[in-house]
């Protein structure tokens, strides 16, 4: 008996039932030889799986330390947590006004990963005193691998007349106080996913992200059916965006990737390059504009855009997002903003993209940085004069 393992062993022409019957036998021999290829590379893919797990889990426990670090800072900035849920786009439509107060006293929030990434993670909320319950700790605990995935949830001790009805039909809708007591399947959680995925890598960007002023469709459609003059409106806003709305000696400024372009055939080498490799790497992109908005008196026409995917780790350690109705609906996502400069002419002379968000009110985008030590600056006479 062949120590070749079953993944590697030659498949005869019988095994190939679908070849049709006029397939000459020097091609079924190739496609026997693509498929013993086809099988070690089968065998390398799951082989670089389990290294992605293994790396993932060594790097996770070196975070261990940072997190902890950043716990002792976001403890002692008021509202923090509550701040930066409010401003995410997604968790703030599960938080109503009358609700709010109970996140003033989210004090800390952790997500700690199970050894094994795939068997599922556990969400650490710590709270102040509250007007909502007893307990100090609440823990959501997703349990993946089991046949039959589950949530555990901490008993909470609901102070009188405070315990929320969940919802019979659809857990979609479920506020953030419901939610807290709602053990919904690990696979159609989506609060749960985003803190995961989302808010808890980096809650600083929503904690110092100003407040956009989202453009209605109406709105919009408004400004294009209104009578101007030809140099009012922009050519390339007035009709759909292509290459030919571009001077031949265009420049981009990619903020982003902290590279710069000039003329026309590098940009569209760039930004093919940009889609090329999303791609490539990751198993599951798409991009929507969130909001265009017209500056006339400037010249330009600003986009606020997102990127939505998925990648290869979150793939390997949630297996759920094979299933394209839950990937779609559980996308992680990168926020960008363009800003396109037109001359005289219509035509664009420079791209400017940004990873930052635009701040409407100044008309110009500000670096983390600049809105930490703003809201900093704010804090500073209330704590000084607690």
């Amino acid at each position: 008996m062949s120590d070749e393992p079953a993944a590697k062993r030659m498949k005869s022409i019988d095994e190939f039932p679908n070849l049709r019957a006029d397939v000459a036998d020097a091609v079924k021999e190739k496609l026997i030889e693509l498929d013993t290829i086809q099988h070690q590379l089968d065998i390398m893919s799951e082989k670089a799986a389990e290294e992605i797990l293994r790396v993932e889990q060594t790097f996770n426990k070196k975070r261990v330390p940072i997190y902890e670090k950043r716990k002792a800072l976001t403890t002692k900035i008021d509202n923090f947590w509550q701040t930066a849920f409010l401003n995410h786009h997604l968790l703030s439509t599960a938080i109503p006004e009358e609700q709010e107060d109970l996140l003033s006293a989210l004090r800390d929030l952790e997500v700690q990963e199970f050894d094994d990434l795939r068997s599922g993670f556990k969400i650490i909320m710590t709270f102040d005193k509250n007007d909502y319950f007893e307990n100090d700790v609440i823990t959501k605990s997703y349990h993946l691998q089991s046949e039959t995935p589950s949530t555990e949830i901490t008993e909470i001790q609901w102070k009188d007349n405070k315990k929320p009805t969940l919802p019979d039909d659809d857990a979609a809708s479920i506020t953030f106080l419901e939610w807290l007591s709602y053990a919904a399947p690990p696979d159609s959680d989506e609060i749960a996913e985003v803190i995961k995925d989302d808010l808890f890598i980096n809650p600083l960007q929503y904690y110092v992200m100003p407040d956009m002023q989202e453009v209605d469709e109406d709105d919009i459609e408004g400004f294009l059916n209104e009578e101007r003059g030809l140099d009012e409106v922009p050519l390339m806003f007035r009709h759909r965006m292509d290459y030919t709305f571009y001077r031949k000696d265009v420049v981009c400024d990619d903020q982003i990737f902290s590279v710069q372009k000039r003329g026309i055939e590098q940009l569209m080498s760039h930004f093919g390059m940009i889609g090329t490799l999303g791609q490539v790497f990751l198993p599951h992109v798409e991009m929507e504009v969130l909001s265009v908005v017209p500056v006339i008196d400037e010249g330009t026409v600003r986009f606020r855009w997102r990127v939505k995917y998925v990648s290869f780790l979150r793939l390997l350690t949630n297996p759920r997002l094979l299933r394209f109705d839950y990937r779609v609906k559980n996308l992680s996502w990168f926020d960008g903003y363009s800003v396109l400069t037109v001359d005289g002419n219509g035509d664009v002379y420079k791209v400017t993209l940004q990873k930052m968000q635009q701040d409407e009110q100044k008309s110009l985008l500000v670096s983390t940085t600049e809105k930490l030590k703003e809201k900093l600056a704010k804090a500073a006479p209330a704590a000084a004069n607690t």
